[in-house]
């Protein structure tokens, strides 16, 4: 069953609206989960290359890219359906799992890949407990849901 973005269990953000969050350390074991993101990635026809992918208990629920396409689940004002919320519409028992999202620049090199507040939206409705994203420098960053603060949009 998919889930309604226009019934989210969080108050809805304004799609510009910023968060704050602590950065946690990455294990080993995050690392290879975003390398294996990073080549969904490669298989977006979008020139934004990214990829989401869910894993619980260190199995892997679901995955998936962003896609050069407007539908109901697209961020206003963008023209593409991020790759966490379609992740998040196809997967289930997403309760306390991880979430990992990767995004590919020119030759391959790894980009700032932190959710949007649209998606953090979907992020907090699926109850995922935490986040990892690559950034430009390679180490990645990382946060727990719950230790996010939000920032009003000016």
């Amino acid at each position: 069953m998919s889930r309604n973005p226009y019934s989210l269990n969080q108050p809805i953000r304004k799609p510009y609206e910023t968060y704050d969050y602590i950065d946690e350390p990455l294990s080993n074991t995050d690392m290879s989960f975003l390398a294996a993101t990073a080549k969904i990635a490669l298989t977006s026809d979008y020139r934004f290359r990214m990829a989401a992918l869910i894993v619980k208990s260190g199995r892997v629920l679901g995955g998936d890219t962003n896609v050069h396409r407007i539908t109901p689940d697209t961020p206003p004002a963008r023209m593409s359906t991020h790759a966490e919320i379609r992740v998040i519409k196809n997967t289930k028992n997403t309760k306390g799992a991880t979430l990992y999202v990767a995004r590919l620049k020119a030759q391959d090199e790894h980009g700032l890949a932190k959710p949007c507040c649209w998606c953090m939206n979907h992020i907090l409705d699926a109850n995922i407990s935490r986040v990892v994203f690559t950034t430009n420098d390679l180490a990645g960053g990382s946060f727990y849901t719950d230790m996010i603060s939000w920032n009003h949009a000016v």
